[in-house]
């Protein structure tokens, strides 16, 4: 869950030899004020290939660059993450940007899943019938397929998957997003959602700040909007199990809602009592060279 708790922060300096914040740093110990797990770098996603290899996420050279990740649990204990992803392709002069620029998040899925459903958008007559072996899902929805394909190994399980709340639900979500469609894949027992936000949500961000408050400040914000997509797509997640309860949904929501009401007055808390405080650099680190406390590896795995 999304623990609003008291936790020891670690006790390194934010504050870098030219005398602005660490920012990446504050995120560390901000969303482990939260009880959930940043880094600044980490490996690409593991559900990256199979959104690659079915066209949800592209690249004019096939590369990307995987930056910003939040891991924690969500509602009812179900693991999460968001991470930030951006093709890796220089921009031509004159043309806009032609790759994926924007968010993955994967859910834990409550039903097992047997094969690969996948939900794209519509491409109109230049529509495949068959996207890396699955065939094309057709729905009684006209309004869904009119934004969407699905396609799936087995008809009968894409079908159970995308329900008509489903629908709803994903054509809603999708009028909130500046970058484009979603897009949506099922495989093993999770739900992968990609999300292009364009310049809107970055979570990999290295700005300067000179004051710690603003700085945290402008990271509680960043926090407010991981944490409403973190709830849209558990929302949607939820639809695709028919046997989720209307009273589990409203408590998957308040759940949300509480959470973020205390992201900002949390943070200003800890700021108050000194929790997050301007200390000295330690002395393990010199004017030229940082290096990690041996002490301190084991704070900088990830704990979820």
């Amino acid at each position: 869950m999304l623990n609003i708790s008291h936790v020891t922060l670690r006790a390194m300096s934010l504050i870098l030899p030219n005398g602005t914040v660490d920012l990446h740093g504050l995120r560390q110990r901000l969303y482990d004020l939260l009880g959930l797990c940043f880094s600044a770098v980490s490996p690409a996603p593991g559900c990256l290939p199979l959104l690659q290899v079915c066209g949800a996420v592209r690249s004019p050279n096939g590369l990307f660059r995987c930056r910003g990740r939040v891991r924690g649990q969500g509602f009812a204990g179900k693991r999460f993450s968001v991470q930030e992803v951006r093709a890796n392709a220089e921009p031509v002069a004159g043309a806009a940007f032609n790759g994926f620029d924007g968010l993955i998040v994967s859910f834990a899925h409550d039903l097992r899943i047997y094969g690969r459903t996948v939900v794209l958008p519509d491409l109109g007559v230049l529509n495949p019938r068959h996207v890396d072996g699955m065939k094309r899902v057709g729905v009684p929805s006209r309004a869904f397929e009119a934004e969407f394909e699905i396609y799936a190994d087995d008809q009968t399980e894409g079908r159970a998957l995308i329900p008509p709340d489903f629908m709803e639900r994903l054509m809603a979500f999708d009028t909130l997003l500046p970058g484009g469609h979603a897009r949506v894949a099922f495989s093993g027992r999770q739900m992968h959602v990609a999300l292009p936000m364009l310049e809107t949500v970055r979570i990999s961000s290295d700005l300067s700040f000179d004051h710690l408050e603003t700085a945290a400040r402008h990271v509680a914000g960043e926090m407010a909007q991981v944490f409403d997509i973190v709830a849209e797509v558990d929302i949607l997640h939820s639809k695709a199990d028919r046997h989720c309860t209307a009273e589990r949904n409203r408590a998957r929501e308040d759940h949300y809602a509480t959470a973020c009401a205390a992201i900002e007055p949390s943070i200003l808390a800890a700021l108050d009592s000194g929790e997050i405080a301007n200390d000295p650099r330690a002395k393990h680190l010199t004017d030229t060279a940082w290096t990690t406390d041996p002490a301190l590896r084991g704070l900088l795995m990830p704990r979820v």
